[in-house]
């Protein structure tokens, strides 16, 4: 009897034990989501009502970052304090004007439900896309804040390059207009060994902010772009120097050239973000000019095969020999293929796994197709296969339109193109850091040099893209 009662005694105390220990767990978790939120704002619209509000403000909202996006050392420690256009309402004269008001609450991505509206959808992604890029260059100015306030402004804090002692030293001219170059300070003891800057910082294009050397509250933020990034500029014996161009919405320019700054530069590419942030605002709200809208936005689970199958008024006929060969002459609906949305493809003759035969099959009836995979389960050999029945159709199903690769990587780029160059020439390669010499010849330069060759001017010369059938590019 006396040991059922210390048994259950123990128990108890292990179940007030437990007991504390999740409150404390939950009293930690609210700290912490209270710490980001007067750092960071609150985050979490997730209703109807909160979605279609930031519906209407994501087009006011540029995609570089602005003052309102640092808060101010006493808006610091109130959540969700930040200024910022918000909203638009009727002025005097009967127009449309924007107002400051909070910053809008980050929204939830809906991954269960539909959105309310198309604009909900559009805001949502555009708010996160933007969040994403910023959150790391606004933590490293608040962290530099709090140095300054503790007088240990050399602490490595933030996570975030910091370069001190930036002046202009004359104008800058780039394509997007007139900047600003700049000589800076990498630190390093006087006399001694002399710092530089590593390859992949400061890139052109890269995302800075610089604030007064004498504002340790960084008040006065100033944001800017690298425009120009050349190893004689950074290695020169009187620099390092970059070129940089402010970025501001409607105000004036702030920079000036007479003082000296501290620069800290984001660890997020701000140039991979700002043309997809820039689609985002261009795209229409109209429903009816939305691809995929039913699937995207009305989460509906019933994809349609390709439009190039429904319309036109023609069957959904295809040749499948590019990759099934000798498979035509017996299942074919007539001379111009086969009924690829009818036609049992359980009859075609292969050497793929199951897997593989399924991906390629859903590829080709569905306007839409998620195929993924380990490492080594054949995803690339699936795609080369689908861009070749796509490539050897193209003449009946989409005439004069090309197909677009995008890939996350150079190399996995790289990869995918040296296995569809084997059957396609007509292929442009965008962007660079292209590993493959078996690729050289698919760049945008190689083409306009091949094209200047023939006798076109550089001013003439469009480099022929109506008669190129594959665009490759990396995300």
């Amino acid at each position: 009897m006396l040991r059922a009662r210390l048994d259950f005694a123990v128990q108890a105390e292990r179940a007030k034990a437990d007991a504390a220990d999740e409150a404390a767990e939950m009293a930690v978790e609210a700290m912490e989501r209270r710490r980001r939120e007067r750092r960071f704002g609150s985050v979490g619209a997730s209703t109807d009502e909160e979605l279609e509000a930031n519906g209407k403000t994501w087009r006011l909202v540029p995609p570089f970052p602005t003052e309102d996006d640092i808060p101010l050392a006493d808006e610091a420690d109130e959540p969700g304090v930040a200024r910022g256009p918000a909203a638009e309402v009727d002025n005097a004269a009967g127009g449309m004007a924007p107002v400051l008001a909070p910053r809008p609450v980050l929204p939830h991505n809906r991954a269960v439900g539909a959105f309310p509206s198309l604009a909900a959808y559009l805001s949502t992604h555009y708010f996160l896309t933007r969040e994403d890029c910023l959150a790391a260059l606004r933590a490293g100015v608040l962290a530099q804040r709090e140095l300054r306030e503790q007088g240990n402004e050399n602490a490595a804090r933030g996570g975030l390059p910091v370069y001190r002692d930036a002046c202009a030293v004359g104008l800058a001219f780039s394509r997007r207009g007139v900047g600003w170059r700049l000589r800076f300070s990498l630190g390093g003891k006087p006399g001694g060994r002399r710092k530089s800057v590593q390859s992949s910082r400061l890139m052109t294009g890269s995302l800075l902010c610089l604030a007064e050397a004498s504002d340790n509250a960084w008040s006065r933020p100033i944001f800017a772009v690298v425009s120009n990034r050349t190893d004689s500029l950074l290695e020169h014996h009187l620099g390092p120097f970059i070129d940089i161009e402010e970025v501001v919405a409607d105000a004036e320019p702030r920079f000036d050239p007479s003082l000296s700054y501290t620069m800290v530069e984001s660890t997020a590419y701000f140039e991979a973000y700002r043309p997809v942030l820039e689609a985002l605002q261009s795209i229409s709200t109209d429903p009816t000019a939305m691809p995929f809208v039913a699937n995207l936005l009305y989460t509906s689970t019933d994809v349609p095969p390709p439009a190039y199958l429904r319309f036109g008024g023609r069957a959904p006929l295809m040749h499948l020999d590019a990759v099934f060969p000798g498979n035509d002459a017996v299942h074919t609906a007539g001379p111009n293929g086969v009924d690829v949305l009818a036609e049992p493809w359980s009859k075609l003759v292969h050497t793929l796994d199951r897997s593989q035969f399924a991906a390629i099959q859903l590829a080709m009836r569905h306007s839409i197709a998620l195929i993924q995979g380990p490492p080594g389960c054949g995803k690339t050999y699936v795609g080369v296969a689908i861009s070749k029945l796509l490539l050897a159709n193209q003449e009946i199903i989409a005439p004069g339109r090309p197909i677009l690769f995008v890939c996350y990587t150079n190399h996995e780029l790289d990869q995918l193109l040296e296995h569809v160059s084997g059957f396609e020439e007509g292929i442009v390669r965008i962007g660079g850091r292209c590993k493959s010499e078996a690729l050289e010849r698919f760049s945008r330069r190689s083409w306009r040099n091949r094209e200047m060759g023939a006798g076109k001017t550089k001013a003439s010369s469009r480099l022929g893209f109506e008669t190129f059938r594959v665009f490759a590019a990396q995300k």
